[in-house]
């Protein structure tokens, strides 16, 4: 009997030693890829890697603009890489209807919307994103017509 109690006690005790082979997420700096995608655009084929490409976005005076900025995960650990995307460089008369900066983890689609009382003309403002690594500003042109 005393040999039953001791095994059981063995099988007790191991398996409460147990651990599963899960090892924790390596903190592996995420990879992602970013595009662009309007309801204004003066060519409806311009939106994309505005990474690789320079976007043109197409609004009327007087009117709203509004574009997402999709952000996907390839790769990596997002769980402790926020990212923060914001818009700067928008011409005179161009006002954000809601925040122009947002804070989140991957993945995630920010928008971002846009009330233009700017005369007609092309230009340049900057989508940028901030992560615990780096800065980068990224141009898009704005045709307001």
């Amino acid at each position: 009997m005393k040999k039953y109690v001791a095994a059981a006690c063995l099988l007790l005790a191991y398996s409460s030693c147990y651990k599963a082979n899960n090892p924790p997420l390596a903190n592996v700096t995420p990879v992602f890829e970013m595009q662009m995608q309007s309801n204004n655009n003066v060519d409806p084929y311009s939106g994309g890697d505005f990474t690789h490409s320079l976007i043109t976005l197409g609004a009327k005076d007087s009117s709203s603009l509004y574009f997402l900025v999709s952000f996907h995960l390839i790769s990596g650990n997002p769980e402790n890489y926020p990212i923060t995307c914001f818009v700067s460089g928008m011409p005179s008369g161009v006002l954000a209807l809601a925040s122009d900066t947002t804070t989140f983890r991957l993945s995630y689609n920010p928008g971002f919307s846009f009330s233009v009382n700017s005369d007609t003309g092309v230009y340049t403002f900057n989508i940028n994103v901030l992560t615990p690594d780096s800065l980068k500003s990224y141009p898009v042109q704005l045709h307001v017509y």
